[in-house]
């Protein structure tokens, strides 16, 4: 029986070049993984979109526009897929705007490298 990874590997594992795929698990996973650093950063962890209100009006981070708009998208996906009658290409364009913005997050958002960089050793950049 394979032992379960303890929270650091775990999430280590998921900056493995597989997980690095454009696939829903993969997108939604990072997707999270960032919302959980907004909220930790805001001290907010009630409401994402709230964590970024209060995360701009302190004005110390930068790039938090990239984060709202992986918000909304990933709203469209898990909220709004029924309401909108998303059809497959349209979610899976979805989804491909989500993980380009994901590289671009990793790449340039110090908050996320940095955060990422300190806590776990990992190098987002390599997204």
């Amino acid at each position: 029986m394979k032992v379960p990874k303890k929270h650091n590997d775990w999430v280590k594992a998921q900056f493995d070049s597989q997980r690095r795929k454009a696939d829903y698990r993969n997108v939604m996973i990072h997707t999270r993984l960032i919302e959980n650093v907004i909220e930790d950063k805001a001290d907010y962890k009630e409401n994402f979109s709230v964590a970024i209100k209060i995360l701009r009006f302190s004005k110390r981070y930068d790039g938090l526009d990239k984060i709202e708009k992986l918000r909304k998208l990933r709203n469209k996906i898990v909220h709004r897929i029924e309401l909108d009658k998303l059809d497959e290409k349209e979610i899976n364009k979805t989804r491909d705007e989500m993980h380009t913005l994901l590289k671009e997050i990793y790449k340039d958002n110090l908050l996320i490298k940095d955060y990422f960089q300190s806590k776990y050793k990992i190098d987002t950049t390599k997204f």
